[in-house]
């Protein structure tokens, strides 16, 4: 088993929310061990936009790493994750 941390954040709708699901669904396929604090953070870069709130979350997974990075995006896919180029 690899221990992970994985950087969650969200600044659209119900952040709170959002990190909530998004730890749910990592749970369906991975242990989380230990979850931050949620810190609130300003955007970088393109500023028109929300705040971000985000947490780390520290998993165990068997998952090697190209199939955890395809699972994690379709977590977000599924959240339906708007991503800008930045």
């Amino acid at each position: 088993m690899a221990v992970v941390f994985i950087g969650l954040g969200s600044n659209m709708g119900d952040r709170k929310s959002n990190l909530q699901s998004a730890v749910a669904a990592i749970k369906k396929e991975c242990t989380v061990t230990k979850i931050s604090s949620l810190y609130e953070t300003e955007p970088v870069g393109y500023k028109n936009q929300d705040w971000f709130l985000n947490c780390v979350v520290k998993i165990q997974t068997s998952l090697l790493p190209f199939a955890l990075l395809n699972f994690l995006q379709g977590i977000e896919k599924h959240l339906k994750k708007n991503k800008r180029e930045v």
